[in-house]
């Protein structure tokens, strides 16, 4: 075995055969680079040759070839992904060529976001070049019109997402969301990106976050958003929405269930400091430019109503009690603060008398 020659072995049958990797069993046969140049016939032999050689002679025998089948690769490209895999792929040599390359064949907001991203850890001359001057405005100018061009929320947001970081195209695109949503939630969310970002259409998206609010809790959550912009004249409007939502709520309450509920939802009193500065101008924007009513009401009001509506119907199902169990729901779901739960209690503890005698 001590006098075998290495150009008697067919390597690349005995890799194929083994498993082992042609290019580390050349090396370690000892194989010359320039021969081992000869086997690789595609750019993934050249890329793995590349990276399983642990010599620097790979970048004299090796490297030349993988950039060869890069460059050629990189001139037959035909589209985005194309551009991009090459990019991904490509050895030192034709880096900045491929980088190029992806930057011409991107086509949408998303596509430059992703190659501006991606090539920022590359900080030669003509690397930052190619991103300021030509990546960079192309990405903009594709993001200002995916943004125009929005027609849904779900668009708006998405063009959002991928815009670049410039403050100008940033306010177009929350506004272009705030102006597309028609649901509390949906506008919640615009509200939400807004403020973080500091927009200055934070304040437009507070207003629509209440005339969109629909129901009792979309209120109560609208009011207790704390952000520095919203002035006591912005917080009263959704108090006042809040506030009248809840009095229906009440009014619609037909069992103990509901008006407990009702009562749990109600402002509990607050009054914002009375402002009218202001108002009508932002208010305008969203409810198409009606007249405030500069009335306050008593905010305390629906708590009160709810609350004697919920003594009613608790004393109505006491009163109607049969069971152990009805009264112990009884007990469960009558107030804390009203007379009606002692009464419950009296009936239940009624179910527990000595020698089992039940009151009737």
């Amino acid at each position: 075995m001590s006098n075998l020659n290495v150009s008697d072995i067919d390597i690349k049958e005995m890799s194929e055969k083994t498993g082992l990797n042609i290019f580390m069993v050349a090396e370690e046969l000892g194989v010359p680079f320039s021969e081992i140049g000869e086997i690789i016939s595609t750019k993934k032999e050249a890329k793995d040759a590349y990276q399983s050689i642990n010599s620097s002679e790979a970048d004299k025998y090796i490297l030349p070839i993988w950039n060869d089948f890069s460059f050629k690769e990189i001139e037959n490209v035909s589209n985005e992904k194309e551009a991009r895999t090459a990019f991904f792929d490509a050895p030192s040599g034709t880096l900045e060529i491929s980088f190029e390359k992806w930057v011409e064949f991107t086509s949408t907001a998303r596509e430059c976001k992703g190659a501006y991203v991606n090539s920022a850890r590359f900080s030669s001359a003509r690397f930052s070049e190619i991103r300021e001057n030509v990546l960079l405005p192309k990405w903009k100018k594709l993001s200002l019109n995916e943004v125009r061009d929005a027609l849904t929320v779900e668009e708006a947001k998405e063009a959002y997402d991928d815009t670049p970081d410039d403050r100008e195209i940033k306010e177009v695109a929350l506004l272009k969301c705030i102006e597309l949503t028609s649901t509390f939630r949906e506008i919640s969310v615009a509200y939400h990106n807004a403020v973080e970002y500091g927009s200055k259409h934070s304040k437009v998206a507070f207003v629509k976050v209440i005339y969109l609010a629909s129901t009792v809790k979309e209120c109560s959550e609208a009011y207790h958003y704390n952000h520095r912009f919203i002035s006591a004249d912005l917080k009263e409007l959704a108090l006042k929405k809040w506030h009248k939502l809840s009095l229906q709520e009440v009014k619609d309450a037909l069992t103990v269930e509901e008006i407990k509920e009702a009562y749990c939802n109600t402002p509990y009193g607050e009054h914002a400091e009375k402002s009218t500065t202001g108002k009508r101008t932002i208010f305008s924007i969203v409810f198409g430019g009606k007249k405030l009513d500069d009335s306050t009401p008593d905010y305390g009001e629906a708590r009160r109503i709810a609350f004697v509506k919920w003594e009613k119907l608790s004393l109505q199902k006491v009163e109607c009690v049969s069971t152990e169990e009805e009264a112990l729901e009884a007990y469960h779901g009558s107030s804390h603060e009203g007379e009606t739960r002692k009464r419950a209690l009296l009936k239940l503890a009624s179910f527990f008398k000595k020698n089992n005698e039940v009151c009737v």
